[in-house]
């Protein structure tokens, strides 16, 4: 970290402003601070001298690159040495009118360059431990007072400073109180040009004038894979360029970190896994959030999807890290992740595949996990589910299989299908919250949910396409419309969510889910 004059002197100055004044080369570095000594042949450029009026007269014959404080007591001076101390400084001088003696006034000077060595510390101590970003957070409150953010690319508060100083801005609040940034926020924060919009205030201006925010904004990222947002809202105590510049020293921080994730970010974590984690500690977030977070994940917000559960003895980290990544390498079109006691692998299943997803994923499993059946490996799935927001429901739905699911007898790696365990799954755990949506049919939740006018058309052909025994003839007299039209209703509905009505299972469930329907609306 570079400590400068500026920083030591703006610190001064905020415990002692009496004794402000304007100083020069602010931006100089400087390694200590030392008392002037009489022979002034032995000064070094790289440290800060501090004197008293009793030495002024000879500070101009100083070299220029000497930086000097001077402390100038008016009240004690007499005669000549006050015309002196008004006397012009030389350029390398910051003359304090202070009624502190030389010592006093060094020693607190060499208190507020301490302050600053040890708040380096204690940073490079956080970043080698691999702190979280709340904890570099934390120690950064010490020295700057003003509001900060850490956000990742996926819209999720990493970090946020407790001291809350009124802003002007009202999204610093919201982000507190909702736990992300919202799309419109994070447009108007990392528009084209962003920087260049500041103005010698460090006001930011939205293109309405309406909303002044002042703040500075830094994007920290790592080979375009970790990234992270940082935000200081600055407040009036402080200059604002001081603020900025230890808001400096807190980013290199951040970066410092990040470099050390990145040799295992790949590996361990993405910005999608972090999202999908965030979804199962919060499974309330609403849709409208998750489409606003999704923008920054490689993931749709809808698809065709099928959650895994591994439950295994792999226990030690590296083992478990070898087997994420022999998963990773080998599943490079899903998001896989350690979570609790096991590893959740979120499928993005191809269209065609949907119909027979059970056998495309055992298939496709059955060959990579052989190597590990060793481990007691036992393999969990949900339901198809259509929307991300459904992730959380397709995770209870796996993990609720681990309570009463028994491998058969003399089966290597048993696979376990939600489908099959439905009724255990609604006679041991209920009540369950949301029954409806989570024992109905996916697709017929999506068609309710749509509610267009096409798709309540779908849903009451539906119903009569299998209520009339699957008889096009019977349901297009009861829907009063042509038979031709019955059939492509029926075609387009099983090729959109992989339905096949031939398979008794799916129209038996199909017409268990209108049931449930009927009963809660």
């Amino acid at each position: 970290m570079t400590i400068t004059i500026e920083m030591i002197l703006t610190s001064f100055f905020a415990d002692h402003p009496e004794a402000e004044a304007p100083f020069s080369n602010g931006e100089k570095e400087i390694i200590g601070l030392r008392l002037l000594p009489e022979d002034l042949s032995t000064l070094d450029q790289d440290y800060l001298y501090v004197t008293d009026q009793g030495q002024l007269s000879l500070l101009s014959d100083i070299d220029q690159d000497v930086s000097i404080v001077c402390f100038a007591n008016r009240n004690s001076l007499g005669g000549s040495n006050t015309e002196k101390a008004d006397s012009p400084s030389p350029n390398n001088t910051t003359v304090l009118q202070s009624p502190f003696e030389l010592a006093h006034g060094f020693n607190d000077l060499q208190s507020h360059f301490s302050a600053f060595a040890d708040w380096e510390r204690k940073l490079d101590f956080a970043v080698f431990q691999d702190a979280p970003f709340q904890e570099l957070i934390n120690i950064a409150e010490e020295k700057i007072a003003s509001a900060m953010l850490l956000y990742d690319p996926a819209l999720k508060l990493l970090a946020q400073s407790v001291f809350q100083p009124d802003v002007n801005s009202p999204f610093y609040p919201e982000a507190i109180r909702s736990g992300y940034l919202n799309m419109e926020t994070v447009k108007f924060l990392e528009k084209q040009n962003y920087f260049e919009t500041l103005n010698d205030q460090g006001l930011a201006f939205s293109k309405d004038d309406t909303d002044k925010t002042p703040a500075y904004f830094r994007t920290v990222k790592i080979s375009n894979q970790l990234a992270v947002y940082c935000v200081l809202l600055f407040t009036d105590k402080l200059p604002r360029i001081y603020e900025k510049q230890l808001f400096d020293v807190l980013c290199d921080a951040v970066e410092r970190i990040l470099k050390k994730r990145h040799t295992t970010f790949l590996r361990d974590r993405s910005v999608t896994d972090y999202l999908l984690m965030d979804l199962l500690e919060n499974p309330d977030t609403s849709p409208e959030q998750i489409k606003e977070r999704i923008y920054y994940s490689e993931l749709p917000f809808e698809g065709n999807f099928v959650l895994t559960l591994i439950e295994s003895d792999v226990s030690k980290k590296s083992a478990e890290q070898f087997f994420l990544q022999q998963l990773r390498n080998n599943m490079v079109n899903s998001q896989i992740f350690s979570w609790h006691d096991a590893v959740i692998i979120l499928h993005q299943i191809p269209s065609a595949q949907l119909p027979n997803y059970r056998e495309y994923l055992t298939t496709f499993l059955q060959s990579l996990l052989n190597s590990f059946s060793h481990q007691k490996m036992q393999v969990y799935f949900s339901r198809p589910f259509f929307t991300i927001s459904n992730f959380p429901g397709a995770y209870k739905q796996a993990a609720n299989m681990r309570e009463f699911a028994t491998p058969a007898a003399g089966s290597k790696i048993p696979f376990f299908f939600f489908e099959d365990y439905v009724v255990q799954d609604l006679i041991y755990q209920n009540p369950v919250r949301d029954q409806v949506s989570y024992y109905c049919e996916p697709c017929l939740l999506d068609l309710i949910k749509k509610d267009t006018k096409k798709s309540r058309q779908q849903v009451r052909i539906l119903y009569e396409y299998l209520n009339c025994d699957r008889n096009y003839t019977d349901v297009a007299k009861k829907m009063d419309m042509h038979r031709n039209n019955v059939i492509y209703h029926i075609k387009n509905l099983g090729e959109q969510y992989g339905l096949d009505f031939d398979d008794p299972k799916t129209r038996l469930k199909l017409l268990l889910s209108f049931e449930l329907l009927n009963i809660s609306f």
